[in-house]
C-alpha cells in the first residue's frame, strides 16, 4: 500500500469517527466543519508518518451505556517470544492512547468526556499459514476530565481500565491488524460512587 492510499484509508477512518463522536457535519456550523476537518487530517498525519516511533498505530470505535467512543493509540512493542505454549507464543506491549467519549442521549459539549491511558499489555498468538490470531489482555490506567456522563458517576478521574480483546493479523507481514475489545473502566472503590462502565470496541491497527 503506497502512501497516498495509505493517507486515504486513515483520513477516512478518522472523518467517520468524528462525524459519529460529536453533532454532526452542518452546512450552517463552517467553524466545526473545518475543525473536524483539521483532526482528521492531523490524526491521518501522525497514522502515516509516525512521529512517535511507534510499533503499531490504531483506531478504535464502538461503545456502550449509551456512550459512544473514539479511541486512537500508539503501541511499543516491550518484550517478543516470551514464551510458547501449546501452540501458542506470549508477547507484550506498551499503549498510550486518547479516547473521546460522546453521550448518545446528548450530543453537546455537556453530554462529553475525554480520557488519557496507559496499559502494558500481553498478547497470545497463534500463527497459522495466511494469518495470526491474537488474544490481548491487560490492566491499565486512565485519566478522565470529567467523573459522570450520562447517569454514571465514577467517583474519581483516576481509573483502572480493563481490557480483553480478539482478533486477526493480515497482510504480508501481518501488518494489517482487525479485532473486537471488551473495556471496563473503574476505579475499585478508591472513591465513591464507583458506577463503572463498559465499552465495546473495533480495532483497526497498522503495523510499521
Amino acid at each position: 500500500m503506497n502512501f497516498f492510499s495509505l493517507f486515504f484509508t486513515s483520513w477516512l477512518l478518522a472523518a467517520v469517527s468524528l462525524l459519529g463522536s460529536g453533532e454532526a457535519f452542518a452546512a450552517s456550523d463552517a467553524e466545526s466543519n473545518v475543525w473536524k476537518t483539521i483532526v482528521a487530517s492531523s490524526l491521518s498525519l501522525i497514522y502515516v508518518t509516525n512521529p512517535l516511533e511507534a510499533d503499531r498505530m490504531v483506531v478504535e470505535t464502538g461503545g456502550g451505556e449509551s456512550v459512544y467512543i473514539v479511541r486512537g493509540a500508539a503501541q511499543w512493542d516491550w518484550k517478543e517470544n516470551i514464551l510458547e505454549l501449546f501452540g501458542f507464543g506470549l508477547d507484550t506491549y506498551v499503549q498510550f492512547d486518547y479516547m473521546r467519549w460522546q453521550s448518545t442521549k446528548d450530543s453537546s459539549q455537556k453530554g462529553a468526556n475525554n480520557s488519557v491511558g496507559f496499559a502494558p499489555v500481553f498478547r497470545f498468538t497463534r500463527k497459522e499459514k495466511s494469518v495470526t490470531y491474537y488474544l490481548d489482555t491487560s490492566i491499565g490506567m486512565a485519566l478522565l476530565s470529567s467523573t459522570k456522563i450520562n447517569a454514571s458517576r465514577f467517583g474519581s478521574k483516576f481509573q483502572f481500565s480493563g481490557l480483553l480483546g480478539i482478533g486477526a493479523l493480515l497482510g504480508d507481514r501481518r501488518q494489517w491488524g482487525v479485532g473486537y475489545k471488551f473495556n471496563h473502566m473503574s476505579n475499585n472503590s478508591i472513591e465513591l460512587p464507583n458506577d463503572g462502565i463498559n465499552f465495546h470496541l473495533v480495532s483497526i491497527s497498522y503495523k510499521y
